[in-house]
């Protein structure tokens, strides 16, 4: 949500109550999630996978994994990690509709998301590159403790009061939701 709202130019108050309602659900799924997992039938895998394609924060993805294992939150983060990535695609193709190229002048209108872009380069960086491995462990802790203070920000900046403001009808809509994405993400992992 945040990274299209620049794009889309959405009002700041849908994107908080967007944000609110992911930050609610997004708590509820690191409980709901592993208490699910003994009806599911799924392996550990198939249920680190289940998590990283429908929890929408990497805390929370990092969280209902690991309630289960170590093994199923590393598929749920590399799962989740894979979806972050699909971001770049998705946010060029929105900002080319959103410009509607008509010539090539155009084209510079096109907003480019540069975070997401550094995204992939830190990704390929790590894969890649051998002279950041002395580096690594540094580079997780830091990271820890970044997405520690972005989780921490996001609950800080996530009021009651905008939920109010949006009205029942938003948060009912976030529930249901919610719901369709336990239940189709379920389906997905079940049938492949």
């Amino acid at each position: 949500m945040a990274a299209v709202e620049p794009v889309i130019k959405a009002a700041p108050y849908k994107v908080a109550v967007a944000v609110a309602t992911v930050v609610i659900f997004g708590t509820a799924s690191m409980f709901i999630y592993p208490l699910l997992y003994p009806l599911t039938g799924f392996n550990e895998s198939q249920y680190g996978l289940w998590v990283g394609a429908a929890v929408h924060e990497v805390a929370q993805v990092v969280v209902a994994g690991a309630a289960v294992s170590a093994d199923a939150a590393h598929i749920a983060v590399t799962e989740k990690m894979i979806r972050v990535m699909m971001l770049v695609p998705l946010l060029l193709v929105i900002s080319i509709q959103q410009t509607g190229i008509h010539s090539v002048a155009d084209i510079k209108r096109i907003k480019v998301p540069w975070f997401a872009v550094a995204f992939l380069l830190v990704i390929m960086a790590n894969s890649w590159v051998d002279f950041l491995a002395p580096w690594r462990d540094y580079f997780t802790t830091v990271a820890g403790l970044l997405l520690a203070l972005a989780m921490a920000a996001l609950g800080v900046l996530t009021h009651l009061s905008v939920l109010k403001k949006a009205g029942v009808r938003a948060l009912l809509l976030a529930a249901l939701l919610f719901s369709i994405l336990i239940a189709v993400s379920w389906l997905l992992v079940a049938l492949f």
